[in-house]
């Protein structure tokens, strides 16, 4: 295993046999697919990972904005019940695999140590 400084010599790397694969986010990996050096890369799908190594993008509030946090929410759940938030997803090429497992909650993710 190699610890890279940056994503581009990560991708370098790859692109020269130093290593057989590169672990990256998904809105990276999309992000270089969707670019021009894109030949001969490709992202490995399904990628499935134990509930336990879930690892998930997260907004972060100070403890006193509960009402901030609480707008957030409620705007968040409206999003997703209409379907704004799959669209604003797939315009930036996110979906399913990016998606938060639905049984997951905030209390079990916050609890997973590293």
């Amino acid at each position: 295993m190699l610890l890279f400084p940056h994503i581009e010599a990560n991708v370098s790397a790859l692109r020269a046999g130093r290593v057989d694969v590169a672990v990256l986010s998904s809105v990276t990996v999309i992000g270089i697919l969707g670019g021009q050096g894109a030949q001969g890369l490709e992202r490995a799908l399904p990628f499935d990972v134990e509930e336990a190594e879930l690892n998930v993008s997260a907004i972060a509030f100070r403890h006193e904005d509960d009402d901030l946090r609480a707008v957030y929410d409620q705007q968040l759940a409206e999003i997703k019940k209409d379907g704004r938030f799959e669209a604003i997803m797939k315009k930036y090429g996110l979906g399913e695999p990016e998606m938060v497992p639905s049984g997951a909650t905030t209390a079990a993710i916050c609890a997973t140590k590293p």
